[in-house]
């Protein structure tokens, strides 16, 4: 596992430096596993990534599911602290699955919170899941995080969100899958539009 994420980060490091130094300036975001995040070597591969390839640290993003949240290790584990200090951010997955206390999501050094799909794609037919969505949106707001919503894939949805003051929006209604060859023309023709774009791999 640990030979595939250095191989991932490797990769996803040399496409958004074809993108910064040619004036792309995305994001991209990388999923990782608690154990990924945890390891030691990894604050090393990337402050030598960062380097090698001549990217600011905002260039990358690390993407982990809430469980993380679970564990005591997330706000003790010195690989954490590193991070945080190179300035990599963090973003936490698949919010509002788990049974995390928001108490340690305001301790965790995340700067971005990404609310699941399963109740972003029930917007428009559960008053229940506009509730929560509404909730994990106002909680993120008001610890000064970015809040994105995953499986936005209609216009309706994308409409309730924006009114809900949720910062961004990730799904098929924006974009499907794609090269980063493609990828590349995609962004060249919508850069500087939407400022909140970016793309995951």
């Amino acid at each position: 596992m640990r030979q595939l994420t250095e191989y991932v980060i490797d990769a996803v490091m040399e496409q958004a430096a074809r993108w910064w130094h040619t004036g792309l300036q995305v994001q991209i975001s990388v999923n990782v596993s608690a154990r990924d995040l945890l390891d030691s070597a990894l604050p090393d591969q990337l402050e030598a990534g960062l380097s090698r390839f001549r990217l600011p640290p905002e260039a990358i993003q690390l993407e982990v599911t809430e469980r993380i949240l679970m564990g005591d290790q997330a706000y003790t584990h010195e690989t954490i602290k590193a991070l945080a200090a190179l300035g990599v951010p963090l973003a936490l997955d698949d919010f509002g699955t788990g049974y995390s206390s928001f108490i340690r999501l305001q301790r965790l050094a995340a700067s971005e919170v990404k609310i699941d799909a399963s109740f972003v794609q029930r917007l428009s037919s559960s008053e229940d899941d506009e509730r929560i969505v509404r909730s994990i949106v106002d909680l993120v707001r008001s610890l000064g995080l970015r809040s994105v919503a995953e499986g936005v894939e209609t216009e309706e949805v994308a409409l309730k969100l924006t009114g809900m003051g949720c910062d961004m929006g990730q799904g098929w209604l924006f974009g499907r899958p794609m090269a980063p060859a493609d990828a590349t023309v995609w962004l060249r023709e919508r850069v500087g539009v939407q400022e909140a774009e970016y793309v995951e791999i």
